[in-house]
């Protein structure tokens, strides 16, 4: 079972970073109990998602509701005038949401995205002076 993360430092982020792109870095957010997962480089949040769960991608393909309120974010950093700081939170969509169908309420999502910057706040990295947070509605329940 992967264990859950208290706030973004240096050592996680370096640990974790190169997510798809250089700079990024892939979490999910268990919404009942509000704790934070680092994602793998190398692994797809459809594959990752499950092991929080003890199942399989394809237990969730069975009944994409075990994970419906189990959040994904992508962090990016970027180089700035002082050091890496957080340029972007982008919350809700992911493998899971697209390949496995996964909807989410609304009210998750926000609680989750809330999450990560809280997670973001207390850690190493400052917001980047045009930080953007961004949550997509596209794959949330109707």
């Amino acid at each position: 079972m992967p264990k859950a993360i208290e706030c973004l430092t240096e050592r996680i982020a370096q640990q974790y970073i190169g997510r798809k792109n250089a700079n990024a870095i892939g979490i999910v957010v268990k919404v009942e109990t509000l704790e934070v997962f680092m994602v793998p480089q190398n692994i797809e949040h459809m594959d990752f998602v499950p092991t929080l769960f003890g199942t399989t991608r394809d237990d969730l393909i069975e009944n994409p509701l075990i994970a419906e309120r189990t959040i994904p974010s992508i962090i990016t950093l970027e180089y700035g005038s002082n050091g890496f700081e957080v340029k972007s939170v982008l919350t809700g969509i992911s493998g899971i949401e697209i390949g496995l169908g996964v909807r989410h309420q609304r009210a998750d999502l926000e609680i989750a995205h809330k999450r990560v910057l809280v997670f973001i706040d207390e850690g190493d990295f400052a917001r980047a002076a045009d930080f953007e947070a961004v949550i997509n509605y596209k794959y949330a329940k109707k």
